[in-house]
């Protein structure tokens, strides 16, 4: 392909940041690699030639977005990265998980979610995203984090969700992440992903609206 302005990996958030960059004409590979839950797995290792997938499914699309760029591996992209590899804050919010610590449905004391065991619990189950990420900017690749659209699936906790996202989003500026945050802008009276962003007859995704927001955001528009 002609040479790219950014790289774009991700979960299923991705596809709709794909559909509004491809809708608009811009010069740019990829879309998502894997599913949200596969990302709060080890799903990554460094290897001599830079970092590859453990899932061969994930494995091929790599290589096949590595064509795309011409490099041998994603550690040799040198455009920047826009990526939702990890944002699916769902999965680890999922309210089966988290049983044990509630007082109440739903319900958390104040305590769990401010101590340091809660905050020890998402750091690990958020390492193999930051770990990645991490490893990209170690190599100068500029990378965009995009937010995931703000909406809570019947299974999710909502304040689980909030405290894993607000942690992520804090370690990823640490790391050098630039965080593209459309939470306000694509915001509802409710707090939540308003109804022109959403995904028609789909609890969790957003549409090629929001991925549009998204792109500006990011000064790709």
């Amino acid at each position: 392909m002609e040479k790219a302005d950014f790289a774009l990996i991700g979960d299923s958030h991705a596809g709709a940041i794909g559909k509004a960059a491809r809708a608009a004409g811009l010069a740019f590979a990829g879309g998502p690699l894997a599913s949200a839950r596969e990302f709060y797995t080890p799903f990554w290792r460094g290897v001599d030639t830079g970092l590859a997938f453990t899932n061969p499914e994930t494995e091929e699309m790599h290589g096949e977005l590595c064509r795309l760029l011409g490099v041998a591996n994603m550690a040799d992209i040198r455009v920047p990265v826009v990526s939702t590899i990890g944002s699916g804050f769902h999965v680890p919010a999922t309210r089966a998980l988290w049983t044990t610590f509630e007082v109440g449905p739903d319900i958390y004391d104040a305590d769990f979610l401010d101590n340091d065991l809660f905050a020890g619990i998402c750091a690990r189950m958020l390492a193999p995203m930051l770990d990645f990420h991490r490893a990209l900017l170690d190599r100068g690749i500029a990378v965009q984090f995009a937010l995931p659209p703000q909406r809570l699936p019947d299974t999710a906790s909502e304040p689980i969700l909030q405290v894993m996202q607000a942690q992520a989003i804090a370690a990823l500026a640490r790391a050098g992440c630039s965080i593209v945050d459309v939470r306000d802008a694509c915001a509802g009276p409710d707090g939540w992903l308003a109804p022109e962003f959403c995904q028609e007859g789909d609890p969790l995704h957003a549409n090629t609206a929001y991925g549009q927001a998204v792109l500006r955001a990011a000064g790709w528009l």
